[in-house]
């Protein structure tokens, strides 16, 4: 779950091809403050030779909260609204995307995959004030790459989009977007 306070240096950006004509109005990248609140719900355990799950435990802690910093792209309501239409589940694409552009981030920063979290559980929840794919940097105070990533979102996604579409998978894999650092 992640807040977001805009540093008010949005910027604007160009849309994708394979995105709804819609989708330019109203896009641009945001950079600032992110609250990120973890917390842990229960686990489970699964057989590693079959992948089943034969346990699922409860646990109730405490949540983990530290402010931190992020950087994000609003998807227009118009642009959802016609992705929906079309069939495609936007939250479950976003998730996806925001997968791909974090696996692809050592390519482009010199950073760690693992440097940089996304937002995944809040997407499940419906609890955004919009659609969005919104990255953050795993530290309190922030580690800089929020920052660097900003500057760089546009190639990110488009180097994304050709990870997504040249993967030979149907549904999403561990080769394009799946993570094993995704706590959802």
């Amino acid at each position: 779950d992640a807040t977001t306070d805009d540093d008010g240096a949005g910027a604007s950006s160009s849309s994708s091809s394979a995105a709804p004509a819609a989708a330019a109005e109203g896009a641009g990248t945001h950079i600032g403050r992110v609250r990120v609140r973890l917390t842990v719900d229960g686990y489970i355990k699964i057989w590693q030779k079959t992948g089943e799950i034969f346990e699922e435990a409860p646990l109730s802690l405490p949540p983990y909260t530290y402010d931190t910093r992020g950087v994000w792209v609003d998807v227009p309501e118009v642009a959802a609204a016609e992705l929906v239409e079309s069939g495609v589940d936007v939250d479950a694409g976003l998730h996806a995307a925001a997968h791909a552009v974090c696996a692809l981030l050592p390519l482009h920063l010199r950073c760690e995959a693992g440097d940089v979290g996304c937002e995944c559980d809040a997407l499940r929840k419906r609890a955004l004030r919009s659609k969005r794919l919104l990255l953050f940097d795993r530290g309190d105070g922030g580690l800089g790459i929020s920052q660097r990533v900003h500057g760089r979102l546009a190639p990110l996604l488009r180097d994304a989009l050709r990870l997504i579409e040249g993967c030979g998978c149907a549904d999403g894999c561990w080769c394009c977007v799946h993570s094993s650092k995704c706590l959802e």
